[in-house]
């Protein structure tokens, strides 16, 4: 499995509702370390701080996955001779048509995280991104810490528990390719958290399985 970074990928540009959020990634030039496409892959857990109001603990954020990626070209349909035809030429004869070409990430909240991974809500954040927030990658320390609760409530008990809150709203969402992010979250779980693999495996199996009946009608 290819490592992604920590750096930033992009910003919150729009939103479909309380939980859906547009991300436009960054292009080359926009920061030091334009993020790469393994950064912001299909299935991809994300992160963004929440806004800095009363209630709201320092450096929590709402946890994301990333499930579709829009290409914008301003050029698509267009016809006759341009100028420029290389990226290099367009740096030159077109700089805006540059600026105007984006990659913009769907995104699915998930849950909150506080800044230790010590307090984890999964379900309907209380609170809506705002306009700008900074989106980065969840590194797997922070994957774990979202899934793995030591609450001593049921079902862990004294011990700590795997606990996927979010499943049922991604899998009961219309969108196909929220449902095959479901499975791609699983599988990266899977090898992230071996020692839940059997039932990762088991609930990965189960959620194929339904998809393809569903699919075939």
């Amino acid at each position: 499995m290819v490592a992604v970074s920590t750096h930033p990928i992009g910003v919150i540009v729009n939103s479909d509702s309380h939980i859906h959020y547009w991300c436009q990634a960054y292009g080359p030039h926009e920061i030091a370390v334009p993020p790469s496409p393994q950064d912001y892959a299909f299935g991809q857990f994300v992160q963004t701080a929440l806004p800095a109001v009363e209630g709201v603990a320092p450096g929590e954020r709402l946890i994301g996955v990333i499930y579709d990626t829009v290409l914008v070209n301003p050029a698509f349909g267009a016809l006759g001779p341009r100028l420029s035809t290389s990226d290099e030429q367009r740096a030159v004869f077109s700089p805006d048509y540059l600026t105007e070409r984006a990659t913009l990430l769907k995104i699915l909240a998930l849950g909150t995280m506080d800044a230790a991974g010590s307090r984890v809500v999964h379900g309907v954040p209380a609170l809506a991104l705002e306009l700008g927030a900074v989106v980065a990658p969840l590194a797997d320390a922070g994957v774990r810490a979202f899934h793995i609760f030591a609450d001593h409530a049921a079902p862990g008990g004294d011990k700590p528990y795997l606990h996927m809150g979010y499943l049922p709203q991604m899998i009961s969402e219309r969108s196909p390719l929220l449902q095959q992010a479901a499975l791609h979250v699983l599988d990266r779980l899977r090898r992230l958290l071996p020692e839940h693999e059997r039932l990762l495996g088991v609930v990965q199996r189960n959620l194929a399985w339904k998809l393809s009946v569903e699919t075939t009608g």
